[in-house]
């Protein structure tokens, strides 16, 4: 597998190494069972000559995601999805008030820039909106 990229979603970077593999990628069930994890940014992402599982461990894990492949593609459920049922995301099992959706990104920015630092890896939980008005800058 080969990527590259200066900012990218997960989402983006998973559809792209599914589609070098030549097995398709459930965008629409990865979102539902990962949102917002599976979007956020990545930066300076190169990978080259690795192994599709490889390569996509290095995009996942460190934002807390892994894969598995479902009647040949390939889907994204949390790591620590095991004690879910398969058959109900974790969103519709629990749902967040505003203030606890608030808190827990606040948690997850602060868990993703100390593994970031530890990694040397540049993630950016910009949405599509911040990231324009960054550009723009």
């Amino acid at each position: 597998m080969n990527y590259s990229s200066k900012r990218v979603s997960v989402q983006d970077i998973v559809q792209s190494l599914a589609t070098q593999a030549g097995v398709g990628y459930n965008r629409q069930k990865s979102l539902d069972q990962t949102a917002p994890l599976c979007t956020l940014w990545v930066r300076n992402v190169t990978i080259e000559g690795k192994p599709c599982r490889l390569a996509l461990e290095q995009i996942l894990k460190p934002v807390g995601l892994r894969y598995q492949l479902e009647q040949g593609m390939v889907v994204l459920p949390r790591q620590n999805d095991g004690k879910q049922n398969a058959a109900q995301p974790e969103s519709a099992s629990r749902q967040l008030t505003p203030e606890q959706q608030q808190q827990a990104m606040k948690r997850m920015r602060s868990y993703l820039e100390k593994y970031a630092q530890r990694h040397a890896l540049d993630v950016s939980t910009h949405t599509a909106a911040e990231a324009a008005e960054v550009e723009d800058a």
